[in-house]
């Protein structure tokens, strides 16, 4: 499809994802001609994607891109409600509708020590490791009392 210059519905799909990325910055009207750039860019990326992965697989050094890391916003700057405030409407709405009180105060504990080992911030501040802890099993989950 690359060489012919035509694009489907699944490399336009990939565009429009792609142009919703923060700090890109691009948005093209639904009848733009600039699509049909956008969507070769895509195919474009692909292939050298797939050249990179067979080189490697070959046994090839394949320099790895740089990103710039200029346009990712930094944990200060990440736009969300503190956890802290969200964990509070999360327990009021679950316990005024689902939750028997012993529930509520066994995920309240849980939350807080959670809240207590890796700080209060944004809920977009957390990285997929400090997001998955509350799901790892009590034998591999860091102690989360405090230590007097």
């Amino acid at each position: 499809m690359l060489a012919r210059g035509k694009g489907d519905e699944f490399y336009r799909h990939e565009a429009e994802e792609v142009l919703t990325w923060d700090g890109l910055g691009v948005r093209l009207d639904e009848q733009s001609a600039s699509w049909k750039l956008a969507i070769r860019a895509i195919q474009s990326a692909i292939v050298r994607a797939d050249a990179a992965i067979a080189a490697r697989n070959a046994g090839d050094v394949v320099a790895t891109p740089e990103v710039s890391t200029s346009t990712a916003p930094s944990i200060e700057g990440r736009k969300g409600v503190l956890a802290s405030v969200a964990r509070k409407d999360w327990i009021a709405e679950k316990s005024a509708s689902a939750w028997v009180q012993k529930t509520s105060n066994e995920h309240s504990v849980w939350s807080q020590r959670f809240l207590d080992l890796v700080g209060d911030r944004p809920i977009g501040g957390y990285s997929k490791a400090v997001k998955r802890l509350p799901n790892l099993t009590p034998d591999r989950r860091p102690i989360l009392t405090p230590f007097m």
